[in-house]
């Protein structure tokens, strides 16, 4: 508005202008938001030629209504790096959201760094139209994400914060995620993956629990679950969904077990463990298909993870029958499962 009362209509001839112009002048105005006097800005103008008034608001608003925008740009930065123009003419007729990403894409383009070189080429790489959050967070993505693929849906520096730390954490749990199987698998990515399930399919293959995770070594017939191919076959075998909570595993949220009776022809239990800031606590016992766990059975195993250092919850003394009729029409859920009937009296922080 500062360059319009001194260039009149300048505003409304703007919206005439090409994406690439509007770009350019839109970089001029990111500069002067950023601090750049407005002086500074005018005598970069004047190497492009004399000029009947010396005013800079009108020097500056003369040039961005009257150039081209290579010869604007020029004007700023001397030398119009290769390709440039075409990323910014890709952003489209409306300003970036965030001045400073003009700043990030001009350092992109004229780093002559092996590795801003790449992020620059990976825009151009990317088909249609460009988002102004992909120009930030091209430059925040790791560089194993450094593609198109991942590029194109990744819209803001936020999610490229974000996914760099989600695939930190989950390479640091799978010895195969390493950077040429991630760059393999990132090119074959199918066009409606979103990155979110492409990390999911990495989580599946974890083969190191968290460090939190619990130690059950002194007892030979519990087996902690510790692989994604171990979560998917426990699932397959006792026909239930644990198949579906590899990212709380992997995250350390629960931990499952499965008890191994040593009579060969006794049947398995599968534990689930939640974690707590106290350690792991005993959160259902399931058989076969998610049935009910025979009472000795459920005894003897709760007894075996107390000695292991798993807590067990207790609920308040009454008749269960009378509580759980209770508890269902006062709306209290999750307090005791089906295949607990008598509890051990240790009281344990448990996370909504």
């Amino acid at each position: 508005m500062s360059l319009d009362d001194v260039v009149p209509s300048f505003v409304a001839r703007s919206y005439r202008w090409g994406a690439v112009r509007r770009q350019a002048a839109y970089y001029v105005m990111a500069q002067i938001h950023g601090g750049v006097p407005i002086d500074e800005v005018a005598l970069r103008f004047a190497r492009l030629g004399p000029f009947t008034c010396d005013r800079p608001y009108t020097r500056v608003g003369t040039m961005l209504d009257t150039l081209r925008a290579r010869d604007i740009m020029a004007a700023m930065i001397a030398e119009v790096p290769a390709g440039l123009l075409g990323t910014m003419d890709r952003l489209g007729l409306e300003p970036m959201s965030d001045p400073a990403c003009y700043g990030t894409l001009i350092g992109l383009y004229r780093s002559q760094t092996p590795a801003d070189r790449s992020r620059a080429r990976v825009l151009g790489q990317i088909a249609g139209k460009l988002k102004g959050g992909q120009i930030d967070a091209v430059s925040i993505l790791d560089p194993v994400l450094l593609h198109p693929h991942v590029l194109a849906r990744t819209t803001s520096g936020t999610e490229a914060r974000k996914l760099n730390l989600a695939l930190s954490y989950v390479r640091s749990r799978c010895s195969t995620a390493t950077d040429v199987a991630l760059r393999q698998s990132i090119e074959r990515i199918p066009t409606d993956l979103t990155m979110k399930k492409w990390l999911g399919r990495w989580a599946a293959r974890f083969d190191q629990l968290p460090d939190s995770a619990p130690d059950l070594s002194a007892d030979p017939t519990l087996k902690l679950i510790s692989t994604g191919a171990a979560l998917v076959d426990a699932g397959r075998r006792y026909k239930n969904c644990l198949a579906s909570k590899v990212g709380e595993v992997v995250t350390g949220r629960y931990a499952f077990v499965e008890y191994r009776p040593s009579d060969p022809d006794a049947t398995g239990v599968l534990a689930e463990l939640r974690y707590t800031s106290r350690g792991y606590v005993l959160d259902g016992l399931y058989a076969h298909s998610n049935g009910i766990v025979r009472k000795d059975v459920a005894t003897t195993l709760r007894i075996k993870l107390a000695r292991c250092g798993v807590a067990i919850r207790a609920h308040a003394p009454g008749q269960v029958d009378k509580l759980a009729a209770a508890a269902s029409y006062l709306g209290v859920w999750g307090w005791r499962h089906p295949d607990i009937e008598t509890w051990d009296e240790i009281e344990e922080e448990v996370d909504p």
